[in-house]
Parts: C-alpha cells; structure tokens; sequence
C-alpha cells in the first residue's frame, strides 16, 4: 500500500497522452491509503479540457481548475506554469487534508508508464531524510532546464546557451552566414545545444544510487507533502529573469530541511524531442557527490 497522496499537475493540449496519463494517476490512487488530484488547464485548443471533466465527473476528491485566459496573462510559458502550480498548490491549502506525499506530474506523456510498483519501490530506497525524488529516464535524464548540480550543470543552461550564441548575432558572422545561405549559423546553432543541452542529458543505470542535486524534475516530482504546501513556484529571478519554475520550488524545499535526489529506479519517459547528437552517454562517476 502506497502512503497517502496528493497528485497534481497541468494540462495543457495534452489529449493525445491524457487518457493513458490518467490511467497512471488512477493505478497510484487505487494502491494509495488516501489520494486526492488537482488537475490545472488552460487556453487548450484540443479537447483536453472536455476529457478532464468526464473523466472528473465519474470519480471522488478530484479537483479540475480550468483556468482560461491565462495565456493573456502570462505570455511567457514558464511563468504561465508556475502559476498554474501555484493554482494546485492553493487548492490543496484550502482542503486542509493530510497527506504524506505531494506528487507533481506532466500530463503529456513522460508518465504513462508509471507503475505503483515503480513508485513505491523507488520511495522505499530513498536516502534517509529527503524532501524532494525526481524521475530519471531509460534513454537518458533529459531535463537539463530544471537541473542544477555543482559540476554536472551549476548554471542556467539557456543563460549559457545564449552567451555561448552571442556572436552568432552579430553583423559580421551573420553577412557571413547569409552567404552560407545560413548552414553555418544551424551548423554551429546544433553544436551548441549538443554541448550545453544533449551531452549533458547521461543515462542514469536504473540500479544506481540516488543522485543529490540542487534541482531537477524530468517530468515527476515527489515531495513531502507539508514541505511542498510551505514552497512556491516562481519563474523569475530577483533580476526579473525568466528561469524554469521548479529551480526556485526547489530551492525553498530544500531549505525546510532535507535532500533533493534524481531517484534512478524511478523510469518515466524522455519525450524524443527534447533528446539530440550526444544524449544517453555514460553517467560520469565523478559527478556522483554533490
């Protein structure tokens, strides 16, 4: 029996993997002591919204917040999602229900496989004292954006992406390139997500240890339920810069006391077209310790 659970997530145009998403959250439910979904959606133009309501309609302690218009609102995508999470979050905090877990899941197909077999085994082997488990995949850690780690990726990888990309935009490489009839600026474009993005994204043996990172996600996110309502999403900086919204979540969940760990037992799947030339190579051991 799985401990009791808060499942949340956001959908957004999802309904090509929703149903089978769905069927994943309901094996964890059945497994669970007690659960509970939040499900936020907004500005879908499939029908995403539709199947979220019947599905909804036929079930108990399912909260669905359609949030429409948010688009407008947040017309940056992170910041959309962080609001979205914050939706969940509030929702839950008005429930005042106690659960053990708060499970934050994509809805667009990283989990359609997961299992509570899976689930339960991975919580089981997780270092003593942690607050945060996130997912790894089998062809390779793909989320790179949600990741920090002293040496495996200590920064924000699209800060270094752009200031790697600088020069590509300036008058003389692009009236070079314009003669190239732009095959040097993709050429070079490609090598510089295969070195900051794809070489980075290393196959995590399934049997490894628990990783401790700063921050990750990779598509599920397991935090200790009174931890989680105490945290935030944002996507900004103090600066005002855009930043994936689980770096922040992350680091104030962190700061209540407790590790955060890239659980490698628990498998969901890389989305293909966030994998490129280089991903899947090797886990390096040297970038085991934090």
């Amino acid at each position: 029996m799985l401990p009791r659970i808060a499942i949340c997530g956001t959908a957004r145009d999802a309904s090509e993997s929703l149903i089978a998403t769905l069927a994943a959250i309901e094996r964890l439910q059945a497994a669970s002591e007690k659960s509970c979904v939040v499900i936020v959606t907004n500005d879908n133009y499939d029908d995403t919204a539709h199947v979220l309501a019947a599905w909804a309609g036929e079930r108990q302690n399912i909260t669905i917040i359609v949030c429409d218009g948010l688009e407008d609102v947040y017309p940056d995508r992170y910041d959309r999602l962080a609001a979205a999470r914050n939706l969940y979050l509030a929702a839950l905090r008005d429930q005042r229900e106690s659960y053990d877990l708060l499970v934050a899941l994509d809805m667009d197909g990283p989990n359609i496989a997961l299992t509570p077999l899976k689930f339960g085994s991975a919580i089981a082997g997780a270092p003593d004292g942690w607050v945060g488990l996130f997912a790894n995949q089998k062809m390779g850690y793909y989320d790179i954006t949600a990741l920090r780690h002293p040496t495996w990726a200590s920064e924000d990888v699209w800060v270094e992406v752009e200031a790697a990309s600088r020069w590509l935009n300036t008058p003389f490489f692009q009236c070079i390139d314009r003669a190239s009839s732009g095959v040097l600026g993709r050429r070079l474009r490609r090598q510089i997500a295969q070195k900051y993005i794809y070489e980075r994204q290393y196959y995590i043996d399934p049997d490894a240890p628990p990783i401790r990172v700063v921050s990750a996600f990779g598509g599920l996110g397991v935090y200790r339920y009174q931890t989680a309502l105490e945290c935030q999403y944002d996507a900004r900086t103090p600066a005002g810069r855009r930043v994936c919204e689980h770096v922040d979540f992350n680091r104030l969940a962190s700061t209540r006391g407790g590790g955060l760990y890239i659980c490698p037992s628990l498998l969901n799947i890389a989305p293909p077209q966030y994998l490129g030339p280089g991903s899947g190579a090797p886990f390096p051991q040297h970038l085991r310790q934090l």
